[in-house]
């Protein structure tokens, strides 16, 4: 006698039969919704422990510490909306565009010639519909961001005076492409971990499909037999590589409660990122720290052709770019990577300080622009493996249109990055060769602590 399958447990965009079967009696996922989306629950996203740590390797020499900064409001209940698949008019959606753009960008992905042979994804697409739309740096941001298409939540964050410093310091072409692509980047994360929770931990067929606010939890480290999640807390607990597998952690981590140590004749230096950015390439197989997925290429303050590695020494500075990709990337976790470097170390490199002033102005405008500096500035390219100087802040366009005559003059205290609330200058450690990045991803080993801060559901669902 035929069986057919429930509508649910159809092949669904990315995914197979069986794993929406899964995913589904999981509590994970509902069923489909109009326009390729599905329910899904934020524990996809949000690990459920409000403060703890993880601290991977052995207890005598950890590979790196995994902290949980905030606890999202009552995670079972939240739910949001999921693309089911990366190249649908849902995924465009997830990314930033509104539906009306949305549905044009993906009208023009399918219909691409000879689609096994195109080398284009849909986020080529994207950026590339985002291109067509000049001259938008003459226009003002508001106006811009609608003939792009993006939708109303990033036009409120793209154009709210509070993040006009953050603005500044790229285009709003650099930070539009750059958003999509975070945000497309998050969508292959969450499907990953969907996989991953299909292939190694797949619920007893036995049980009753979980509703959404009763859904499996990815994240919690698993509870011996009779003991109570209480107790659990009081001591380091040994986590399952499943658990860790779907965090996109190395394996072997123990969870663990205790403070932060310095240690004696250490820099503690800071960076954010957007989990999606660097997921399982950070944190690798045998405690290497996989450095250059963090790099920042040609452009940057201070790196005019080759790769640099930024970090910052003030915690604060590091927390309005995490806070800012937060804003950009909702439904994406972000980082703030806590490295310790020994003084010695630094001690050994080339080191020259740019702080603001004519160097730093003249240097900085050749660098955003990748033009070759003056001779004058070749050590600081060729010959230097660390720069210290201050954070430009200064729209590009603008330094586009500054003559070399009138550098001086136009490049004001302006153009420096500040805090908010203090409106001190944010500083930056640049690491300016492969090399040097290498050596440093050696001597911090055992030394990183990752915060991870979940979305902010109560705000953005």
């Amino acid at each position: 006698m035929a069986t057919t399958t429930p509508p649910h447990h159809e092949p669904d965009g990315n995914f197979t039969a069986e794993e929406i079967a899964v995913l589904h009696q999981a509590g994970l996922i509902s069923d489909p919704l109009p326009g390729g989306k599905r329910k899904a629950s934020v524990s996809l996203t949000s690990p459920p422990t409000s403060h703890g740590s993880w601290s991977s390797g052995s207890s005598s020499s950890p590979v790196a510490s995994i902290r949980i900064k905030r606890r999202p409001i009552d995670a079972g209940d939240q739910t949001f909306e999921f693309p089911t698949s990366e190249e649908s008019v849902a995924a465009l959606e997830f990314m930033g565009f509104n539906n009306e753009v949305a549905t044009e960008i993906h009208a023009r992905f399918v219909a691409r010639s000879d689609p096994d042979q195109n080398p284009d994804s849909i986020l080529d697409y994207a950026k590339s519909f985002i291109r067509e739309i000049d001259p938008y740096e003459n226009l003002p941001d508001s106006e811009a961001l609608s003939l792009m298409g993006i939708n109303s939540y990033l036009q409120a964050v793209f154009t709210d005076p509070q993040h006009a410093d953050m603005m500044r310091t790229e285009t709003l072409h650099y930070w539009v492409c750059d958003t999509l692509r975070l945000n497309y980047l998050t969508i292959s994360e969450l499907h990953d971990r969907c996989h991953r929770f299909v292939e190694r931990g797949r619920p007893s067929k036995k049980k009753a499909r979980k509703s959404l606010s009763e859904t499996t939890n990815l994240y919690q480290p698993p509870q011996s037999q009779g003991e109570s999640s209480s107790a659990q807390t009081q001591r380091p607990v040994t986590t399952e590589p499943r658990y860790l597998d779907r965090v996109q952690l190395p394996e072997g981590c123990v969870y663990d409660e205790g403070s932060y140590t310095v240690l004696p004749d250490h820099y503690v230096l800071y960076k954010a990122q957007a989990s999606c950015e660097v997921g399982r390439y950070f944190l690798q197989a045998a405690g290497n720290v996989g450095i250059k997925s963090i790099a920042r290429s040609s452009g940057g303050d201070f790196n005019y052709v080759n790769d640099a590695w930024y970090f910052t020494l003030e915690q604060a500075t590091a927390e309005e770019y995490r806070a800012w990709a937060a804003l950009r990337c909702p439904k994406s976790e972000t980082w703030i990577i806590r490295i310790q470097v020994p003084k010695t170390f630094i001690a050994s490199l080339r080191m020259e300080y740019l702080w603001y002033g004519a160097d730093w102005k003249n240097y900085v405008w050749h660098c955003k622009q990748k033009f070759i500096p003056p001779q004058r500035f070749d050590r600081l390219w060729q010959n230097t493996d660390l720069i210290k100087g201050h954070i430009c802040s200064a729209l590009p366009s603008k330094i586009e249109r500054i003559s070399r005559e009138d550098i001086q003059d136009s490049m004001t205290p302006d153009s420096v990055l500040k805090l908010p609330n203090s409106r001190q200058k944010c500083t930056q450690w640049a690491f300016m060769h492969v090399s040097v990045a290498m050596r440093l991803a050696e001597e911090i080993q055992g030394k990183v602590q990752i915060e991870i801060t979940p979305p902010k559901w109560e705000e953005t669902s």
